[in-house]
């Protein structure tokens, strides 16, 4: 029997990069409304969107406040939908697609996330 369930709705494509960064997330639970705030990691970023590590997952289909903190204090808030769910034990994942925001997403943390896969592989 497989620890793991793929729940998915759209798919993202582009280059992605496998860099672990931190976010923080908000959004309202599907069932009860219950406003929820989760710590998580990037497992790889893309130009589009991201997937990322929670203890909690949020339903297909939600919409989540994301912030990505920055060097020098900076960060970026978002807003991201949920695509796609891997739910296994060990890690759960969400896929996310960046809704707003997506030309400072690209700018700071894909790029971010480009220079730190350049810089670990010299």
């Amino acid at each position: 029997m497989s620890h793991t369930e793929t729940e998915q709705s759209n798919s993202s494509t582009g280059q992605r990069f496998l860099v672990q960064l931190p976010v923080q997330a908000e959004w309202l639970e599907e069932k009860t409304g219950k406003r929820v705030v989760a710590a998580g990691t990037t497992e790889n970023v893309g130009p589009e969107g991201a997937m990322v590590t929670f203890e909690q997952l949020p339903a297909v289909g939600s919409r989540i406040r994301l912030s990505v903190p920055g060097a020098r204090g900076s960060h970026l808030e978002t807003v991201a939908e949920v695509v796609r769910l891997v739910r296994d034990l060990r890690q759960p994942l969400a896929s996310l697609s960046i809704i707003k925001a997506k030309k400072e997403w690209r700018a700071t943390v894909w790029e971010r996330a480009r220079k730190a896969e350049q810089k670990d592989e010299e």
